[in-house]
């Protein structure tokens, strides 16, 4: 069962819009932190130098999860809401987050 999905889509050579999103039941259990993280470290074995995100105004919780993964916010021009961004460092060797153990996994039994 698919209980959350993340993708950042290349903008550029350096740049890519990143998203994520958990089903409802699975909310608050730290998928979306697990998600961000897996991204911003997929995104730093790729070359890419800036992830960004647009983000609602009502999203609160999406919002306290890129700032605590380094994201700045400030008011966006194009949507209404928010334009969260965080430059990276390319890093061709940093480890993927593998789960081998289920008590690793962030996903409720």
């Amino acid at each position: 069962m698919i209980r959350g999905l993340g993708r950042y889509t290349r903008q550029d050579d350096d740049t890519a819009e990143l998203g994520f999103v958990v089903k409802e039941d699975y909310q608050s259990h730290g998928i979306g932190n697990y998600l961000c993280e897996c991204l911003v470290r997929a995104a730093q074995r790729h070359g890419l130098k800036k992830l960004f995100a647009y983000v609602s105004r009502s999203n609160i919780v999406m919002l306290r999860i890129l700032e605590k993964h380094g994201f700045t916010a400030k008011e966006s021009k194009r949507v209404e809401g928010y334009y969260c961004v965080r430059n990276i460092t390319p890093e061709k060797g940093v480890p993927l987050p593998f789960l081998d153990k289920a008590e690793e996994s962030p996903v409720p039994s």
